[in-house]
């Protein structure tokens, strides 16, 4: 007994920081792309933008590119006042000639500036919180 006790406020601390900031995030890299390869990463002249976000709340991540859209939980999700970091793995797409993908989006919930990775990309996005 003694022992929950003493792990009551670390309980409330997880409690509290896996909702007090729960918010949902739509992000999109509508200015440019990024590819990178082993050697150099480089912005493309033209691209076909991304959209997605994070659904802090319900750990829903998802990505749209090309003619695709992936979606699915993220398997790892850290959400505090410094950053969202949402990692999604096996996503399934909504098109069946499309392959599941692995994610991640890096997103600073002050200035809405984020870092999606996945198919090769590592591409600088803006979100906007929905509520």
């Amino acid at each position: 007994m003694y022992r929950l006790l003493q792990s009551i406020p670390f309980m409330l601390v997880f409690f509290y920081s896996s909702f007090a900031f729960a918010e949902r995030y739509s992000c999109g890299n509508g200015a440019m792309e990024v590819q990178c390869d082993a050697d150099k990463c480089e912005s493309s002249e033209s691209h076909t933008p991304m959209a997605g976000g994070v659904d802090t709340s319900t750990r829903k991540i998802s990505i749209c590119a090309y003619s695709a859209c992936w979606s699915g939980k993220a398997e790892i999700l850290l959400n505090d006042e410094d950053f969202v970091v949402a990692y999604g793995k096996d996503l399934r797409p909504n098109n069946a000639t499309a392959g599941r993908a692995t994610i991640v989006f890096v997103i600073d919930p002050e200035n809405l500036g984020a870092t999606f990775n996945g198919f090769g990309f590592q591409n600088p996005m803006s979100c906007s919180v929905d509520k």
